[in-house]
Order: C-alpha cells, then sequence, then structure tokens
C-alpha cells in the first residue's frame, strides 16, 4: 500500500516522458525511480506486537538487566546474614622453631640452645548483646533486598513506558511515510494531467514544470521521512536492547480503545501502588535503621568466650638430650564485657551527618508525591482532552479528504488553478499526520497513567 503510489505512479510518467522529451529526460526519471527505491531491497522483516515487544524488552534491555542484578546482591546479602548472628569457631594451629642465646648473670640458662613448639587451639566466641546492633543489622538487609525489588520494578516501568513510546513512534512514522506517499500518488496524478492538457493546448509549459516540481517536492519529503522511519526503528531496537536491525512489521495499531481503568482514583492508586514512592519510602526506613545502628556504638559488648588450647614443646642444649614437655589449657566458659566510657566525637559526628541525610531523603520523598500527584491530575485532565482532540482531528481529516475531492473536481473542469488545488492537498496531508500524532499523544498518556500506578506490563 505504501508503495503503490510511487510504483504506478512513476511507471505512468516514465511512459509520458519517453514518448514527448525522449531518452535524455527518460534519464532523469530512471534515476528519480533509483532514489525513490534505493532503500527498498528485499530485506527480511520482523513482525512485532506490542506484547511481544514488552516481552523481549524484559529479556534484553541493560538497564532493567542491571537493576535484576542489584537485586540478586540485595538479596544474597540478605540470606547470608550479619557477622556475629551466630556463634563463631575458629581453629588456630603453629609451629615455631628458635635459636636462642643468653649470656646474662641472671638467666638461669646460659648459652645457645634450641626450642621448637607445636601449638593448636579451637576458640569459640558468641555475642550476647552489643545493643541490638546484630538484630538491626539484619534488618537492614531485609529493607536493602525489599527496596532492591521495587526498585527493579520500577526500572521495569520505565523500560516499559520506553518501549511503548519506541514501538508507537515507529507505527507513527510508518503511517507519515503512508501519507507522504499517497502525496506523492497526488502529486504525480496532477502532472500527468497537466502533461495531457499541454499536449491538447490547455495548459502551458510553465503548468506542467510547476506540477513536475510539487512532485519532485512531495518524492524528497517522502525520503526525508524513511529517514525518520529509520532512526524509529532503531531508537526501538536500541530500547529493547537488541542487536539485530531487520526492518519491522508492526501489527499493533493506533486506533484508540476505551479509557483504562488506570486514569480510577489515579491520584489515590499512584499513592500505594507507585514504584518509585514505595522505593524511596523504604530508603527512608533503611534511613532510620542506619541510624539506630551507629547509635549500638555507645551500648556495652557482652560475648560467651570458649577455647581450647594445646601445646607441644622440645628444647634441645648441645651437651645434652632434647627435653619434650606438652600443656593444656580449657577455658569452658568466660564472660567478656566491654563498653566505651568516652563517646567518640567521630561516631557523634556520623550519627548528625545520618540525621541530616535522613531529613534530605524525607524531603526528597514529599517532593516526589507532591510531583507525581500533580502530574496525576494532569494526566487525568489531558486524557479527556487529548480525546476530543482525536475525535477532532479524524473529522477534520474526512473534511479535508472531501475538500481534496472537490478541489481535483474544480481544478479537472477549469474552475481553479495548481495553487489552489495545492493548498487544499497540504491541508489533507497535514490533516492525515495531525489525526497521527494525536493518536499518538493518546497512546502515550494512556502509558504514562498505567505507569504511575504500576500497571504498565
Amino acid at each position: 500500500m505504501v508503495y503503490s503510489y510511487l510504483f504506478s505512479g512513476i511507471g505512468c510518467i516514465y511512459r509520458h516522458v519517453r514518448a514527448t522529451f525522449g531518452l535524455y529526460h527518460t534519464g532523469r526519471w530512471w534515476l528519480l525511480l533509483s532514489v525513490l527505491l534505493a532503500g527498498h531491497t528485499g530485506q527480511a522483516q520482523i513482525s512485532l506486537s506490542l506484547a511481544e515487544t514488552l516481552r523481549l524488552g524484559m529479556l534484553y534491555n541493560t538497564d532493567l538487566q542491571t537493576a535484576i542484578q542489584r537485586e540478586s546482591i540485595a538479596t544474597s546479602n540478605r540470606h547470608i546474614g550479619v557477622p556475629d548472628r551466630l556463634p563463631s569457631l575458629d581453629l588456630s594451629i603453629s609451629q615455631n622453631n628458635y635459636f636462642n642465646q643468653y649470656n646474662s648473670p641472671t638467666s638461669y640458662v646460659r648459652g645457645v640452645y634450641q626450642d621448637n613448639a607445636l601449638n593448636g587451639g579451637i576458640f569459640g566466641s558468641w555475642l550476647l548483646y552489643n545493643g541490638g546492633r546484630v538484630g538491626l543489622s539484619q534488618t537492614r538487609l531485609d529493607q536493602l533486598a525489599q527496596q532492591a525489588t521495587l526498585e527493579r520494578q520500577a526500572v521495569r516501568q520505565r523500560v516499559s513506558r520506553a518501549l511503548v513510546a519506541a514501538y508507537y513512534r515507529v507505527v507513527v512514522e510508518l503511517a507519515r511515510l503512508t501519507v507522504r506517499a499517497e502525496g506523492v500518488g497526488l502529486s504525480r496524478s496532477r502532472f500527468t494531467d497537466f502533461r495531457e492538457q499541454e499536449r491538447l493546448g490547455k495548459a502551458s509549459t510553465f503548468d506542467v514544470l510547476q506540477a513536475e516540481n510539487l512532485f519532485l517536492t512531495d518524492s524528497t519529503t517522502y525520503l526525508q521521512q524513511e529517514i525518520d522511519v529509520q532512526i524509529a526503528q532503531s531508537q526501538l531496537h536500541t530500547t529493547i536492547g537488541w542487536n539485530r536491525f531487520e526492518p519491522l512489521i508492526l501489527t499493533d495499531s493506533l486506533v484508540p480503545g476505551p479509557q483504562p481503568p488506570a486514569f480510577a482514583n489515579l491520584n489515590g492508586k499512584l499513592m500505594s501502588l507507585n514504584y518509585d514512592l514505595r522505593s524511596q519510602r523504604m530508603g527512608l526506613l533503611v534511613s532510620d535503621n542506619s541510624i539506630r545502628i551507629q547509635k549500638t556504638a555507645f551500648s556495652p559488648t557482652v560475648r560467651l568466650n570458649s577455647s581450647l588450647y594445646q601445646s607441644f614443646t622440645g628444647t634441645k642444649f648441645s651437651d645434652s638430650p632434647r627435653i619434650n614437655g606438652n600443656s593444656t589449657n580449657l577455658l569452658l566458659t568466660g564472660l567478656s564485657v566491654s563498653m566505651p566510657l568516652v563517646r567518640s566525637r567521630e561516631t557523634k559526628r556520623s550519627i548528625r551527618q545520618s540525621e541530616l541525610e535522613r531529613g534530605l531523603t524525607e524531603i526528597a520523598l514529599k517532593g516526589t508525591e507532591r510531583q507525581l500527584q500533580v502530574e496525576a491530575e494532569l494526566l487525568a485532565s489531558s486524557y479527556q482532552t487529548q480525546a476530543k482532540i482525536v475525535a477532532l482531528s479524524a473529522l477534520l481529516t474526512t473534511n479535508a479528504s472531501r475538500s481534496l475531492v472537490i478541489a481535483r473536481n474544480r481544478l479537472q473542469n477549469g474552475f481553479s488553478n495548481l495553487i489552489e488545488y495545492r493548498s487544499v492537498q497540504l491541508a489533507y496531508t497535514e490533516a492525515k499526520l495531525n489525526q497521527l500524532q494525536a493518536l499518538y499523544a493518546l497512546k502515550l498518556i494512556e502509558a504514562d497513567a498505567k505507569q504511575l500506578v504500576g500497571n504498565l506490563n
């Protein structure tokens, strides 16, 4: 459909030009034909629906993959837990060899001798209390894992919004290409008419030249629109995260549907469902918990300790045989308590800084809430207004189409001129392009509303 205007138009013009101007001007039209069809080689094309686009984006988009990896890291940290959550048990083994020389008059042993020792021990420790730091630290890991999950869902919504926008941008640009191709066909028809009228003596060479210039202008606009289609398709590939760049055939259209359920109580839903808000609220809880963790530095630390120590030794003097010995130490239970007597100024400064940063987080959260509430109210009103614009643009396109038919009849019957017809044709083209833009804007408003309530899937 897109290229039918071009194929039929250029073929008709070629026959007229060859019959009238000869081979020189025929070469010019072959050049035009090669330019218009240069990008339409037999490349493989991919058929793609919006649902399939969203599915592929969830698999390949790098922003979402990054968020998934961060969530995996936070979940792993949560499962591993914090140090001192369970009793610790350590094994230590050492072997030492010494050569000693003592010449001190106060020493009972003088001269050179050798000492050898093999030491081993098992040491256990269990943290009983440190101001609740262990529990608070585990809670913090849980909160960070939940925040990473919410952030991943928020990124998923943003990626889905970008995919919807990129998908329908390609749909719009392809539809605009069809409109431009139709314009080329209309210009071709007028040129053909004036060429025939010139042959019958009803039109001048100037009129034919003007019609040819309009045809060339529309052909140039068509080629420029092809570039826009390629850019839009490339952007869609990039948003998906594909390494493939085959031309796309998109199966979903811009036909407006019923009002999405997301617009019902939009302002109220976003306060409880919006993933960005929920992530920031979880961040506020993380800040509160971090402050409590830092304050545990002023609490006593109580540990229960136990150990078993075994040592084997040997001493060898130059003039006597080796003397061997061993010792065993068993600590069944030991209790240790430590507590800072003077509060560190650095700890106080760190706590104060965290409290101020927590205030900044709360201010940012309130700002985001107000911004999203305003956006929700604007979207609700914009959707109604945009729906009216879509209806009016459809009516305008219908009227412009009827006007174009009347203008063509007037031109063919001699009641009008090419300038008047061209104005009507441009108005018709502009009406169709505006209708496409209105439909695209409506789709974006729908996507924005669904993203606000976390329902863009």
